[in-house]
């Protein structure tokens, strides 16, 4: 048996745990039938850490969501090295920055500008600190 082999049965279980985990910790019990994209008016991502690669990957959901959705306002958290990237690709204007990994105090600060300006009716994150 092939090392290569071995190391994708050990995975395996791994994989599956920590795809339990995240239910057990992000999903809805009993989800909202009744939900629409559509409802929403306000989505804020929040993408503090500055990896272009999580960027990357939102863009087809931003699009979607914008294709899908085009009155609803979007609005960023992300680190100034990519505002180009959220202003130009992402075609988000409201950007509010914070350093790669900010403190909670900064964290805070920052959702309560947001929040001064309406409410939020979705938040999309990859961080376990947003």
């Amino acid at each position: 048996m092939s090392f290569t082999h071995l190391s994708a049965l050990w995975r395996q279980p791994l994989d599956k745990l920590r795809r339990n985990l995240a239910i057990a910790r992000y999903d809805y019990p009993n989800p909202p039938t009744d939900f629409s994209f559509r409802q929403l008016d306000r989505v804020l991502i929040a993408k503090p850490d500055g990896k272009i690669g999580d960027t990357e990957v939102l863009s087809s959901f931003v699009s979607t969501l914008r294709n899908s959705c085009p009155k609803l306002r979007l609005s960023a958290i992300c680190s100034e090295e990519l505002a180009e990237i959220y202003q130009k690709f992402l075609k988000i204007s409201d950007l509010h920055f914070l350093p790669r990994h900010p403190k909670h105090t900064e964290l805070s600060v920052c959702v309560n500008s947001i929040l001064a300006t309406g409410a939020v009716d979705l938040l999309i994150s990859t961080e376990d600190n947003c």
